[in-house]
């Protein structure tokens, strides 16, 4: 049975916006989320405004940006390879990547 292609983005777009809401809210402390977007609307600086937008805002687009990248270019090099089974190690890009950890782990920029 093959998946609607219409169905399967509409469901990855909800878990996408049910991450997000999940990821604005995680944290030390329990913020309103819908206060704190009003108090900002209105020019008020509340703490639950600061945390969202200063802390957990740039996290969760940060998060979302990196997962973009990487789909991306994981499509890209499925694509460049003519693979739809390749992965990073095929062109010795993990191999790369872990030899770089180990010089900069070594060298003491960590």
């Amino acid at each position: 049975m093959p998946l609607d292609p219409r169905k399967l983005s509409s469901f990855i777009l909800i878990l996408l916006a049910i991450g997000s809401y999940a990821s604005l809210q995680i944290g030390h402390v329990k913020i309103d989320l819908f206060a704190a977007l009003i108090s900002l609307l209105y020019g008020e600086a509340t703490p639950d405004a600061i945390i969202l937008w200063d802390l957990r805002m740039p996290r969760t687009l940060m998060c979302l940006i990196v997962g973009f990248g990487l789909g991306i270019a994981g499509a890209g090099l499925q694509g460049f390879l003519r693979n739809p089974l390749a992965e990073p190690s095929v062109v010795g890009i993990s191999s790369a990547a872990a030899l770089g950890a180990v010089l900069s782990i070594g060298l003491g920029f960590s």
